[in-house]
């Protein structure tokens, strides 16, 4: 049986995934007050909220990277490694 083993790449700083949530707030907060009173808005934002979701969901699946053994997590990380230094 083979182990499987994830791991969640993330690019980002932490300021700047709290200005991406604090975006995502506002656009929801934005997405209920224009909805206000209207079928018809309510109706557009939702969908607009819903594939907002979507695209979310997604983009968090392909940052995930799949190994089965820790030989190719080795091979990987020195890759990485060696893409950083030849970048500086």
């Amino acid at each position: 049986m083979e182990q499987e083993i994830k791991i969640l790449k993330i690019d980002e700083t932490i300021a700047q995934s709290i200005i991406k949530d604090s975006f995502t707030l506002v656009v929801v907060a934005l997405m209920v007050y224009i909805s206000k009173d209207s079928t018809f808005w309510t109706v557009i934002t939702g969908l607009m909220f819903i594939l907002f979701l979507l695209a979310k969901i997604y983009s968090g699946m392909s940052k995930t990277k799949t190994f089965t053994s820790t030989d190719q997590v080795r091979a990987w990380l020195a890759r990485i490694d060696a893409e950083r230094e030849s970048a500086k």
